[in-house]
């Protein structure tokens, strides 16, 4: 994960364990939120609460890489003897998400 951090703070505690990034104490699985394009998750604090989207406070914002694919020989031929290809996908690398910190209010 690549955190970058803006303003002088405090900034909202974030970890990293796998897929899985939390900030503020909230959890979000990266992995099951990739996309054809990429995603961005914008964490708002309002009321002390932090939450996904609406108003308040910018705490957080989680970029998600959009989803790669490779094409892998499957050894099967079709009828024509040419080699059938499929495309899988290719687990997200947590080193490619990106959170953005910002300072909470307080």
């Amino acid at each position: 994960m690549r955190l970058i951090t803006r303003g002088p703070g405090p900034h909202a505690d974030v970890g990293v364990d796998g897929a899985i990034v939390t900030v503020g104490g909230q959890a979000y699985n990266t992995e099951e939120r990739q996309a054809q394009s990429a995603v961005m998750i914008d964490l708002r604090q309002e009321g002390g609460q932090i939450t996904e989207g609406g108003a308040g406070f910018q705490v957080a914002t989680i970029e998600i890489p959009p989803i790669r694919t490779e094409e892998v020989d499957t050894g099967e031929v079709d009828e024509d003897g040419n080699p059938v290809i499929e495309r899988r996908q290719i687990p997200l690398d947590p080193d490619l998400v990106t959170v953005t910190l910002w300072t909470i209010q307080k």
